[in-house]
Formats: C-alpha cells, structure tokens, sequence
C-alpha cells in the first residue's frame, strides 16, 4: 500500500514514487432534464499517477451527488423549484483532485416523469392474471412518483401500483397481450412506456357436459357421453378422463364417448368426466345416470353323476358369479347326444337328464342362465354308463281260437262259431326267467264237421283260456257240442240252443229256429252273447255273433273275440233265402254270406285271424245236397308288454311281432305262433 507524504512524494511497494497534484476539472456546464441535470465538464489537463479513475459531481444545497466515468455526469433526484449549483472533482487510488470552479445555477422545474422502462409480462399459471415489470423512469419530474399504472393491449385492462411488478386481472383465457406503464407524481400522470412482449392468459379447461352412460350388454365395460365444455381454457383440451364411483376406475380418450373397463358385476356406477389441456386438468362434470354391470353367469360347478335306468342324475353347485342378476336355471346336456335336462331356480341343486340310451356312456356339463343369457359350460363330468333294469311286471293278452261255424243242410242253417276265451291283465314276471306261450288255433269248418278253437296261455304264469264253442249243425243238434270260451250258436236242427260258455271267458251263442225258414243262432263273443235267429213272414236271418272286448295292451284300443254270425234261412215255397247275422263287433267279428232271392245261399266265413273271431255259420241250401261248410274260427294270438324305461326281452323264439310303441311308451311283442320270451 502506498504511504503518501504528501504532495508530490509518495512511497510504495516498488518503491519510492512521485505524485503528481491533479488540477480540477473546468468548464462546467449544466444542462436541465426535467427533475435531473447533466452536467458536462473539460478533464483536468494533466491526469498524473495514477490514471483517473472517476468523477463526483455534487449538486448544492443538498449535496447530492452522482459519479462517472466521464463527461457528463447526471444528477438525479433533485428537488423541484430549488437553484442549485454544481462542482465536479476527478478521483484516483490516492485521492481526489480540488473541485472545480462552482457552476452557473439551475433551478429544477416540477413536470410530469418521464416513462419508465419496460420489463418482462409473465402470465400466471393457470390463471387469468399477468405480472408484468418495470424500471424508475429517469425523471421523476421533480415530484416523487406516488403510482404506476399498467394497461393491457387488447382490452385497457389497468392496474396499480408503488413498484415493480404490477400484477393485472381479469384477462380473457386465450388472449394474447401486452402492457404498457405511466409513473404518476404530484403533477400528474408521466409518459407511457413502450409496449412489453406477448403473453397469452391460459388455464385448465371448465367442466364437461355428462351425457348418459350404458352398461354394455354381457361386458364388464359401460361407455361414458359427454360434451366439450364451453371453456377450454385458451388452449386445446388433449384429452378426457371418465372415473367410475364406486371404485375410481378410470379411462381416458380424446373424444366422446368414453370406455370405461374392468367394471365389477352387480355393482352399480355412476361417472363423472373431467378435461385435460397443456395447464393442466379441469373441474369434473356432474354425475351421470346410474348403471348397474350385469354379464351371464360365470360357469357352475360339477358334481358326480349317477343313473338309473335311462335317467342320469347331475349334481351341479351355482357358479360363483351370478353375472350380477338372478340366475334362472340351469341346463345339463349329455355328450353324445346333446340331450338336456333344466331346473328352474337360483342356486345348487341336481338336474334329471332322461331319454338316453341304454348302452351309451355319457359325460354331462351344466350351465348357468340369467336375465342376459347363458354362461359358459361346466367341466365334463365323470362318465357313467346307461343300463336299463328289467321289468318286474307285464301286460298280457291271451286270446285262444275261436269255434268253426256251423254247416247247414236244405232245411237247417249253422250256428256261428264262438269266440276264443280272452283274458287281459298284468302279471309279475322275475328277470332271466323264460316264459313259454301257446297260440291255439281256430276250430275247423267243413260241410260234414266242425270243431271248436284250442286253448291260448302264457302256462309259465299260470295264464290260459278256453277255445270258442263250435256252432250247431245240420247234424250235430245245438252249439253246447263244444262248451269253451264264448259258446257256438244253436242250430236250427234238433235242439237249437246255444251253448252255454266257461264262466269269465265269454258269452252265450245265441238261439236258433227249428221253424221255417229255420235260421242259425250267432255264436257268443267276449264281450256279449250271440244274436238269436229271427223270423218274419217267413222270411229271416241269422242271429249277430256277440260283440268283442276291446284291449289296449299294444298301446292302441282293437277288438278281439267276436262271435260268428249264424247262417241265413230259406223258404222252400218261394225259393227265397234270408241273409245270415253279422260277424261280432271290432275285429272279432265274423262277416258270412247270406243268401239272396232265387240263388242258393252261400258258406259261413272265418273268423278274423290272430283274434279268436267265431267262424260264422253257413246258410241253408235250397237243395239237399251238397251241404255247406261254416266258416274256420280264427286263430288265437297272445301278446305282452312293458314300459320302455325297461330292457326289451333278453331273447324270444316263435318269431313274434316286435314293435316299440313310443307314443305309448311300450315294448311290445305280438306272437301269432307258439314260443317263448325271456325277460
């Protein structure tokens, strides 16, 4: 550090040094700028060492000072109507030089300031608000500024302030402005500054409008409407967002409507929708309408399966997820086949699959339906193989042959044959037992002789019955010849009496006449007795076989054991035959032929085959000869049946007629012929 001596001489670290005195500064000049003054001023001549570094310029009265680099040096901050004078002094490291002369004088006139200088506008985040800066304009104008005013470009939008920075309201979101400032002091309002950069007010967008939301059908999804809001706050809305409540969930697009995923079954949601631009995100709109997710039910659980017979039993426990509305039923289907069993309610329980195949192994899954369909399946169940049992009980028809009609002669027409016995019912069978069956024939017919049916029965179950009583001939007096089932009708030979039957298994014949013009009797049926002849005038017919039974052992309703017809008479003084009776009712009946005016009468027909229909009786002949035959009775037949949730038969011999009535839910086997069945 230098040591100085004084003037001139002076010590430092490189030793010693000369200092020579600086001269003041001259020619001082002032220079009045509203509140402030320059003042101009000529360096000293000589600047010595060290360099000048400065100079101080000192206003008096007040002493109030400004410092430069060089001419001319402003002096701020002076008070109006005041004189003032000035004197300036250079300055180096070892001091100051002796002031200048002392300047004119300059009295400060109080104006308007001058304007200040513009700073930086900054919009506020996500407001409507700007700050916007500035600097102290140079001039005061003598008086201390009190305000500064800001106004915004478009709009003259203003607010105040003492200093720097103003913030200014109220501008419109997606403006662009700029700002001015005027500094106000006693005097009044100073000039206004040049114009600030641009800024554009922006902030998060207003709320949506919420449209209705809708649950999509069998989704865990629901789509959100909505409308842009009016505001988006001065910048483009990227994007929009649907939350769920209950639960939060949320989804996000560009436009409406919105998806809104992973919703939960059940549960009822509402939503709400808020937009999001470059600021940030906005207010939410209102709630939506409630929506409640409903899917089909999820898949049930699989018990094990069981069978009986032809029925499969599948136990199933309900699936965990209803699909959040009330299950309906369920269904089992069988594979293969596809065949289904429903139970209509709500929770677990065990579904009957019937109608399969015996035979067949099958697996079952079950599904689950509600109000909005049917849910996946189950997984397969266990297998189970279809055996049906065997049946412990039958229906049986035992039907034995019916009787030969009777022959007649010139004078005397034959009795109609009767019908086989008939028994009908339900028997108890025990399964791998064989059962042997009977058919009896029909009783034979000729012009000389005629016999009476053979029995019918299934002798294993202890079931038989009678063959039908032949009718009365010519020569063989009345039908009591051959008492079996119903008995043949009398003839009009001898004792014209119809035979009487084994009790529970027909019906009497009915009655011949021994008179012109000496008709035959009907035979009796299973389900009546027999016509008696009948005369008038002379003239007649023969007596109506007796009606039949119907049976529905097949599963359908026929007739079986009707009585033969007799035969018709004949009236020898005019040649004229009368017409012989009517076979029995249904399909045991017996139709013969009768005779007709001038021709000679005609031979009995034969029962009805497979029926135990009586054959019916001949008519009388005009001649003596020859005589005619009666008609066959017709063969027996024996059938059985069953249901068939049972097993058919294990084997049969004497080649019955198989069907399966299905409408009638039957086996049955109808056999013609003797044989066996095993059950």
């Amino acid at each position: 550090m230098p040591v100085n001596f004084g003037a001139g001489i002076n010590i430092s670290s490189g030793g010693l040094g000369v200092n020579i005195p600086l001269s003041a500064p001259t020619g001082i000049a002032t220079t009045l700028i509203g509140s402030a003054v320059s003042v101009a001023f000529v360096p000293p001549p000589l600047n010595g060492y060290p360099a000048i570094s400065s100079y101080t310029v000192t206003a008096s009265p007040g002493c109030i000072s400004a410092t430069g680099s060089s001419s001319p040096v402003v002096v701020a901050g002076l008070n109006g109507a005041t004189t003032y004078s000035f004197s300036v002094v250079a300055n180096t490291a070892f001091g100051s030089s002796n002031a200048s002369t002392v300047s004119n004088t300059v009295t400060i006139i109080t104006t308007v300031p001058s304007a200040p200088i513009i700073g930086l506008a900054t919009a506020v985040t996500n407001s409507t608000t700007a700050t916007v800066a500035f600097s102290p304009p140079v001039s005061n104008g003598g008086s201390t500024i009190t305000l500064y005013t800001a106004l915004s470009s478009p709009g003259g939008i203003s607010s105040t302030g003492t200093s720097s920075p103003i913030t200014i309201s109220g501008l419109t979101v997606g403006t662009p402005y700029t700002f001015t400032v005027r500094a106000t002091n006693s005097i009044g309002i100073g000039s206004t500054s040049s114009a600030s950069n641009s800024i554009t007010p922006t902030t998060v967008p207003g709320a949506p409008t919420i449209g209705t939301a809708t649950a999509l059908t069998n989704q865990t999804t629901a789509t959100v409407a909505f409308t842009a809001p009016a505001n988006n706050g001065g910048t483009t809305i990227t994007n929009y967002i649907a939350t769920s409540s209950p639960g939060a969930i949320t989804a996000t697009r560009t436009t409406s409507p919105i998806s809104v995923i992973g919703l939960n079954t059940g549960t009822s949601y509402s939503f709400t929708v808020v937009a999001v631009n470059s600021v940030g995100t906005g207010t939410a709109s209102s709630s939506s309408n409630l929506i409640t997710i409903t899917t089909v039910p999820g898949a049930p659980g699989i018990g094990t399966v069981t069978s009986s017979g032809t029925t499969a039993s599948v136990p199933f426990t309900a699936p965990s997820n209803n699909g959040g509305t009330t299950i309906t039923n369920y269904t089992a289907t069988s594979s293969p086949g596809g065949i289904t069993g429903t139970l209509a309610q709500t929770g677990s329980g065990t579904i009957s699959v019937t109608g399969l195949t015996a035979g067949n192994t099958y697996t079952f899954t079950v599904t689950a339906t509600n109000g909005v369909g049917t849910g996946s399946a189950s997984t397969s169940s266990n297998s189970v193989t279809i055996s049906i049992p065997k049946p412990s009980s039958i229906n049986y028809l035992v039907v034995a042959g019916g009787g030969g009609g009777g022959w007649g002669n010139t004078s005397p027409a034959g009795g109609g044959g009767g019908a086989g016995g008939m028994k009908t019912g339900t028997a108890s069978v025990i399964a791998c037992t064989t059962y042997l069956v009977t058919v009896g024939g029909g009783g034979s017919a000729c012009s000389s002789s005629n016999t009476k049916g053979c029995s019918s029965s299934i002798s294993t179950l202890g079931i038989s019955t009678c063959g039908g009583g032949k009718g009365g001939s010519y020569s063989c007096g009345n039908g009591a010849s051959g008492l079996a089932g119903g008995s043949g009708g009398g003839s009009t030979y001898g004792n014209s009496t119809g035979g009487n039957p084994v009790s529970g298994q027909g019906y009497a014949g009915g009655v011949g006449i021994t008179g012109v013009p000496q008709n035959g009797g009907g035979g009796g049926g299973a389900g009546g007795v027999g016509g008696n002849a009948s005369s008038s005038n002379c003239v007649g017919g023969g007596g109506a076989g007796g009606v039949g039974l119907q049976s529905s052992v097949t599963g359908s309703a026929v007739y079986y054991a009707g009585g033969g017809g007799g035969g018709g008479g004949i009236y020898a003084a005019t040649g004229y035959s009368a017409p012989g009776g009517s076979g029995g009712g249904g399909a045991g009946g017996s139709k013969l032929g009768s005779g007709v005016s001038g021709t000679n009468a005609t031979s009995g027909t034969n029962g009805c085959a497979n029926t135990g229909g009586g054959g019916g009786g001949s008519g009388a002949y005009q001649s003596m000869s020859p005589q005619l035959a009666g008609g066959q009775g017709g063969k027996g037949v024996v059938i059985v049946s069953w249901s068939d949730s049972y097993s058919t038969a294990t084997s049969v011999t004497g080649s019955p007629t198989y069907n399966h009535n299905t409408g009638a839910g039957l086996h049955v086997y109808t056999f013609k012929c003797s044989g066996t069945f095993k059950i």
